[in-house]
């Protein structure tokens, strides 16, 4: 088998002061310490969703998609310290604004147990969570089923 050559590319992302400032105390360099959380980033996420298989059904992962919408990016992206903290608060708030409208649409049969296995999930899984559903709405709707895109989780 042949092996696959990988190509290093360059990327220059911004950061506040104060994440420089952690890098720069934690790491030799604090290019070293972003290049470590690049490329780290991708293995923790997959890794994180593959701890969360099968904890939620269909149907929740179908309403985490539709409560996601239009919401993903916007709480990701710029606001990394709040990470994992929107999804639960989202599937709650649908419960409490429209009551039963998510249930009948996803087949959510018992939405304390959801909204608790939610809660339950450590910071870092929740926020792989946001990121998945970010990238469903910003990447693959168009072009990937939804019975497609929920598979790997379930």
């Amino acid at each position: 088998m042949e092996k696959k050559l990988r190509k290093e590319v360059a990327v220059a992302p911004r950061i506040d002061s104060d994440t420089a400032e952690w890098y720069d105390q934690n790491f030799p360099s604090r290019n070293a310490g972003v290049a470590c959380a690049i490329e780290l980033l991708p293995h923790m996420y997959q890794a994180a969703l593959a701890e969360i298989r099968g904890v939620f059904s269909k149907g929740e992962l179908s309403m985490i998609l539709d409560v996601m919408n239009g919401h993903a990016g916007i709480m990701i992206y710029g606001q990394a310290g709040l990470a994992g903290q929107h999804i639960g608060l989202n599937v709650a708030d649908s419960f409490h604004l429209y009551p039963g409208t998510y249930e009948d649409a996803w087949g959510i049969e018992d939405p304390v147990s959801f909204q608790a296995r939610l809660a339950a999930l450590p910071r870092f899984q929740s926020a792989a969570l946001e990121i998945w559903a970010a990238a469903f709405w910003e990447k693959h709707h168009d072009d990937v089923p939804l019975e497609d895109y929920l598979k790997p989780l379930l």
